[in-house]
């Protein structure tokens, strides 16, 4: 588990086994964390190959 802050201001705890992965946080548009275009807010869960396949969006009018 980990608790990350990032210099683009995107905030999340990581939950993870080996590359699979459920991240929970606040992050930048287009930034490192989250796999998304605009700003996001809510939780994003990623496969073993890294590839996004759940998310759910807690803000979406930014």
């Amino acid at each position: 588990m980990h608790l990350i802050c990032l210099e683009d201001g995107s905030k999340g705890i990581i939950i993870a086994r080996g590359k699979e992965s459920i991240r929970i946080g606040l992050g930048k548009a287009n930034g490192d964390l989250f796999e998304s275009k605009g700003h996001f807010a809510g939780i994003q869960y990623f496969d073993s190959t890294g590839k996004l396949l759940w998310e759910d969006q807690l803000d979406r009018k930014r």
